[in-house]
């Protein structure tokens, strides 16, 4: 079994990166993929660059030439969702872009509106932050291509997907990984609130959200 990791930023797989052993390092249309092992399990591991287009050629590249079994996306987040404050976990049962015409989701290919993660890995994420007594929710992701840091539209984006958190890429990973047939699971920690403070929020934890979010992921990866 193999495990393909896709963080946005160096932030976001740098703790992962630290913890393998037996690197090797190769770079393929600007991304650099780094093979490896950790506790015995094989890791494939890339920054795939912010955004949905970056994100999903990355992803795609991955599966192409790595062979991953299982996809994970892994990084941090705004938050939508009132019971969500910074450094809470949020787990992807289900991920759509909020900056595309659901209409054209739906009626052409993939023919999918919502991508939803894998049912096991789900669990065993939220009995992960139980057990490392962190506070965490489990629900919709939404992806675009903006950083939302703007409470009118946190509130658009909360009122119509109901959605615990935004973000700019688990979208994209997810429906590379649906459209080649690859169990996948989004994994985010709250940075910062989407909101009018968003931006000053954001540089303040993204570091120590980051790390969060690959802490659960290590964990996941020995239990899977």
């Amino acid at each position: 079994m193999k495990y393909g990791i896709l963080g946005a930023m160096e932030s976001e797989v740098k703790m992962i990166l630290a913890h393998m052993e037996n690197v090797k390092e190769e770079k393929i249309s600007g991304f650099t993929y780094y093979q490896g092992t950790y506790k015995n399990k094989n890791l494939v591991v890339t920054e795939c660059s912010i955004g949905k287009v970056n994100s999903a050629l990355s992803s795609q590249i991955m599966i192409d030439n790595f062979k991953p079994d299982f996809i994970i996306n892994t990084g941090i987040a705004g938050g939508l969702d009132s019971r969500l404050q910074v450094l809470s976990l949020v787990i992807g049962d289900k991920l759509t872009f909020h900056d595309f015409d659901h209409n054209i989701l739906k009626n052409y290919f993939p023919y999918q509106e919502y991508f939803y993660a894998d049912e096991r890995a789900v669990k065993i994420a939220e009995e992960i932050a139980r057990d490392e007594n962190i506070h965490q929710i489990t629900g919709t992701i939404v992806t675009g291509d903006l950083f939302v840091e703007d409470s009118k539209k946190k509130d658009q984006l909360l009122n119509d997907y109901s959605a615990l958190c935004v973000e700019m890429e688990g979208a994209a990973i997810a429906n590379t990984a649906f459209i080649n047939d690859l169990p996948f699971i989004v994994v985010r920690t709250i940075s910062d609130l989407a909101d009018d403070g968003g931006s000053m929020t954001y540089d303040e934890f993204k570091v120590a959200a980051s790390d969060h979010s690959a802490k659960i992921v290590l964990n996941l990866v020995e239990r899977l």
